[in-house]
């Protein structure tokens, strides 16, 4: 049914309005009397008349009934027999459609439907009558009354398919009784409802989800007498319960699911589910719908698992749910505290949505189990972790009121990005019994001396290879070891070529003097001038990539080229990048390009060694060992640029950034310029309107990025400004693509947000749109519409922020699917049933239609992009992370966070910044993550790394606490001297070339002597020049910085002037 038709009747869902008559059915006769017949049938007849014809014969021809047609049975048990029933006819059933009275059909009785399809206007059945079956085939309901009296169950097994009249229908139960559903389909269509009355019971007892018509339907309950009991998992739009008291709804183990509305028809009396108290049954409630409000306003003691779709959720005081809850938030939805709530364990999906605690209030998490929780975490109030699990947060958390680790783990994750499609090989070294396994190849390999080599545990991401060549400094190691790698052909005759890893170099200079000049990392090829490809280090740790002995290669000294506290072989991991391309050899380290070289001539690896790639080799005469970590290697037959070193850089280092395909074209329609909405891509693709005013199409919308675009009935399709057919950049024929949307789901069915290509022909097309009611956004390139599932919709002019939602189409033409996330989660994919060929032509937005006749998209478009590429989750995540404002969310470094003893946070994948850390217990920091102390924290407990970082920014301290992680002081820091020192850490200390000790808040009590800055078991300082010390009191002093047994200290020496008078 098209939005359209809904439109043109404002009554739609209202059960007591007639659509073919507009009249309220509530001031009319009960359907049944013969009253209510003679004025249907009077209405018809005053029709006939106007038009010069007289009907009244042909209504009764069509089988109106005069009265109910009532079960007599004593023939057979089939609804097509006669005989069965008082009249001998059914051609009512067939017909105009009846009341059928089965209030004499005995006990446990089955009748069957032999007819095809039946129409109902209502069913009888007698008090303490039992249970009557009704199955087979399928039935039509016209607003059916059941009247059902105490002790009578009617168990309906007949299908009600999608009514073909595109009417809304409504139902009804009362008399007490009960309707228990059993069909599989049980379409009502459109705003519908099915009322049940005083002391009458429905039982949903067959799974109806999204296809089988429910998720349409509004259940009423009339009051609190009035029963919904689950006998199977369950869809529908809402419940509601009319005279405002409490619901009496038993889950009975199973999950009610509620999609919200559709299409703004059911919005008036009530704006969802409105619960309190009397939900029983330790079952599940599924609240989504985009723009949808539910509230649940007093305790529900029988949900056991709530889930947050796309709908905003409303808990009410303290308590609303079990304490032993599973909440889960799993799409763009938001979980809307009043008061603190503890319930047993938290999950989350997408990343748009959330959980907003207000200040005052607490939301604790009490359960032992492990769980994840990618949503957002905001408010002014505060989050607590109980219970002996493990929490992962990977989502934005910005509280004021703090988090608080009590017990167990927090651990806070931001995403990493994915692995490029051109990697021909990786091995990450991650599995002992198969040491140099490639998990992209599946490649052979031989080690030629395994006690050489070993897994340890700390590498960049999860375990690293380890080269064990600790040995005595007077003996040179083993020759002929190394680790050869066989798989296919690189780099044959001038092919691009790229080797991208991590090492960890041991400090072992003094051995080269006696081994030899190289440390071998890597190589493809053979030992001949250019014929291989080489990574090494020299013997002054410069990092070398050259195609041939000793010549013709591109040397960086990395120590000059960082800065000079760091070197390749200060104990942290490097990232280094060798490119080869057009006789032009790259070095890249840790994400800058540090040399670049042209040679004299192309390289050339032979077929025969083409396959062959050697890390850690030593199997010439025992002076070329690299002793050291490397991990996470990689090649690829293509040329990376400066932006694909630095993604794979951040990939693995404190950032997570993710590289995107190319974009193509991207609208945010927060403005107009000359009348256009500007193409925020590189092609300059700017938009038009129809009308001559396009600022009055997009308007600031709650829940929008800005502002948002709103066609209406076609007169805003929008095209090229410069009047051609089809965007520069865009993918076309059967080249990869990617589509990112964030609208409201509300649109006339099959009507475009975006599409290009031949609309006639399949294959030839890519087409977003909005399907079925409820609306659901689409994708279309082959006939038939792949829906997102649950993308539905109150009404688009909801003006509850979770009506947008963000979705991603994404083609991949090696595999022939179209993939699909909705606000950062994975939803499905689907085949194309063969190769796309688009056409280059026929682009436009919101309408297909040239004259802006048609209807047109309703809903409210806030950001369209297409990207020349497909996406994997990580791109697609991220994506919808930073669609916004550019930023990935993370810990919010205002927010103060505790961790009490016997607690952890564990931090990994990032970069966290915290101003506020108190508590005494563990902070841990992992090998891929970065803490950055901003603040002067109280935390008194231990801060640990497993290769991770400790940075500490100015104001920082961790004066109270137990260091044993890698710390480094940002350049430029300032170091209150009323903390010092400021960090004491067992581990290594990076001292910086610059930054200042202000002593202001040692007033007067400044004396000369020696001040420890910091400490560490191990201290890495290069040029301490730039070191200075500020602040009143420091008159007359000269300050000396210098490093003393792993205290970096300062000096402060009285200057003193001698006068000499001779």
């Amino acid at each position: 049914m098209t939005n359209a038709i809904l439109r043109g009747k404002p009554d739609a869902g209202n059960p007591h309005v007639r659509f073919d008559e507009g009249e309220v059915a509530s001031a009319k006769p009960r359907r049944g009397s013969l009253l209510y017949k003679n004025q249907i049938m009077l209405t018809h007849i005053r029709s006939a008349v106007a038009a010069g014809a007289v009907v009244f014969g042909l209504l009764l021809a069509q089988g109106v009934c005069a009265a109910d047609l009532k079960w007599i049975g004593g023939a057979d048990n089939n609804l097509g027999t006669g005989a069965n029933w008082e009249g001998g006819s059914t051609a009512a059933l067939t017909g105009a459609g009846c009341t059928i009275d089965l209030s004499e059909v005995p006990d446990g009785t089955t009748l069957n439907n032999n007819l095809g399809t039946i129409k109902l206007t209502g069913v009888k059945m007698g008090e303490s009558q039992g249970t009557v079956t009704l199955s087979g085939g399928d039935s039509q309901m016209l607003n059916p009354a059941f009247t059902l009296p105490a002790g009578a169950t009617l168990v309906y097994a007949v299908n009600v398919p999608n009514n073909v009249d595109w009417t809304a229908h409504s139902l009804s139960v009362t008399g007490g009784g009960t309707l228990r559903i059993t069909a599989a389909q049980f379409w009502l269509y459109g705003s519908s409802s099915l009322t049940v009355g005083s002391g009458s019971t429905l039982d949903l007892a067959k799974s109806l989800g999204s296809t089988s018509g429910l998720c349409m339907t509004k259940i009423i309950l009339s009051d609190s007498t009035a029963r919904l009991t689950l006998s199977d998992n369950a869809q529908v739009n809402t419940v509601y319960v009319a005279d405002g008291s409490q619901p009496n709804v038993n889950l009975n183990g199973y999950t009610l699911t509620m999609t919200g509305g559709m299409n703004g028809a059911l919005q008036g009396d009530t704006t969802g589910l409105s619960l309190s108290g009397a939900i029983v049954g330790n079952g599940g409630l599924t609240l989504t719908g985009a723009g949808a409000l539910h509230r649940i306003t007093g305790p529900v003691t029988g949900v056991k698992t709530l889930t947050v779709g796309g709908a905003s959720v409303e808990l009410g005081e303290s308590g609303v749910l079990p304490a032993d809850a599973e909440v889960s938030v799993t799409a763009h939805g938001t979980l809307k505290l009043a008061s603190s709530q503890t319930i047993g364990s938290l999950k989350g999906t997408s990343t748009t949505g959330g959980v907003v605690i207000p200040e005052g209030a607490s939301l604790t998490v009490s359960g032992d189990g492990d769980a994840s929780y990618a949503d957002q975490l905001t408010g002014a109030g505060s989050f607590v972790k109980q219970g002996a699990g493990t929490l992962t947060l990977s989502g934005k958390t910005a509280l004021a009121g703090g988090v608080r680790v009590e017990a167990g783990t927090v651990r806070l994750s931001r995403q990493v990005g994915g692995y490029r499609s051109d990697i021909l090989r990786r091995y990450d070294f991650e599995r002992a019994d198969n040491l140099a396994y490639d998990s992209v190849s599946k490649g052979s390999y031989w080690v030629s001396m395994p006690e050489i080599y070993s897994l340890v545990p700390d590498g960049v991401s999860g375990k690293a290879v380890h080269s064990a060549y600790q040995l005595d400094s007077r003996l040179a190691p083993p020759a002929n070891s190394y680790i050869e790698m066989r798989g296919t052909i690189e780099n044959t005759q001038d092919h691009p070529f790229t080797v991208s890893l991590w090492i960890r170099p041991d400090n072992v200079k003094e051995k080269l003097v006696s081994w030899g000049s190289e440390r071998e990392i890597f190589m493809l090829g053979e030992w001949n001038n250019y014929r291989n490809l080489r990574l090494w280090m020299n013997m002054n740790d410069k990092l070398v990539f050259s195609c041939n002995d000793w010549s013709a290669g591109v040397e960086a000294d990395f120590s000059a080229v960082m800065n000079n506290a760091v070197t390749l072989t200060d104990g942290c991991w490097h990232h280094v990048v060798g490119v080869y391309e057009d006789k032009k050899l790259k070095l890249y380290a840790d994400g800058r390009l540090v040399a670049t070289k042209q040679l004299a001539q192309a390289i050339s690896i032979g077929d025969g060694q083409a396959g062959k790639i050697k890390v850690l080799d030593n199997s010439s005469d025992g002076c070329y060992a690299f002793g050291g970590d490397i991990d996470e290697l990689v090649t690829s037959d293509q040329a990376w640029t400066d932006a694909d070193v630095l993604a794979e850089f951040n990939r693995r280092s404190a950032h997570a950034d993710v590289a995107l395909p190319p974009l193509a074209a991207r609208w945010t329609f927060d403005e107009v310029v000359d009348g256009k909405f500007k193409d925020l891509g590189p092609n300059g693709n700017d938009l038009k309107t129809l009308s001559a005013n396009a600022s009055d199409s997009i308007s600031a919308r709650n829940g929008a990025y800005g502002k948002a675009y709103q066609g209406w009935q076609g007169q805003w399709r929008l095209t090229l400004a410069d009047g051609t057919d089809f965007p520069v950049g865009f993918p076309s024929g059967n080249e990869a693509w990617t589509v990112s949307v964030r609208a409201t789901g509300d649109g006339g069915e099959g009507s475009p947000i975006i599409q290009w290509g031949d609309m006639s022909t399949i294959r030839k097309h890519v087409k977003m749109t909005c399907f079925s009611n409820p609306c659901q956004l689409a994708c279309d390139v082959n006939g038939s519409w792949a829906v997102l599932d649950g993308m539905s919709t109150t009404s688009y002019s909801s003006d509850d922020p979770s009506v947008f939602s963000h979705v991603i189409f994404s083609y991949n033409p090696s595999t022939g699917e179209i993939l699909q996330w909705r606000d950062g989660r994975f939803v499905m994919k689907y085949g194309t049933e063969g190769a796309l060929d688009v056409t280059p032509s026929g682009f436009c937005l919101q309408n297909a239609s040239t004259s802006g006749s048609a209807m047109g998209y309703y809903g409210y478009i806030d950001d369209v992009a297409v990207y020349k590429g497909t996406f994997t989750d990580a791109q697609a995540r991220y994506l919808t992370e930073t669609l916004k404002d550019g930023t990935q969310p993370g810990l919010d470094k205002q927010t103060p966070v505790s961790v009490s003893v016997g607690a952890t946070l564990a931090l990994e994948n990032g970069r966290y910044a915290l101003a506020d850390l108190t508590g005494a217990g563990t902070v841990e920091v992992g090998s891929d993550a970065r803490l950055v102390v901003d603040g002067a924290n109280a935390f008194a407990g231990q801060v640990v790394g497993n290769g991770g970082l400790v940075e500490l920014a100015s104001g920082g301290s961790l004066a109270a606490a137990t260091v044993s992680a890698d710390v480094t002081l940002q350049d430029g820091v300032v170091v209150n001297a009323a903390s010092l020192p400021a960090v004491y850490t067992t581990g290594r200390l990076t001292v910086p070339v610059n930054g200042t000790v202000d002593v202001s808040s040692l007033g007067a009590a400044v004396e000369p002597g020696k001040y420890v800055i910091a400490h560490g078991g191990k201290v890495l300082a290069g040029d301490l020049g730039g070191w200075k010390v500020t602040g009143a009191g420091t008159t007359g002093y000269d300050a000396i910085f210098f490093v003393e047994n792993g205290d970096f200290i300062v000096k402060l020496k009285l200057v003193r002037t001698i006068i000499v008078i001779r």
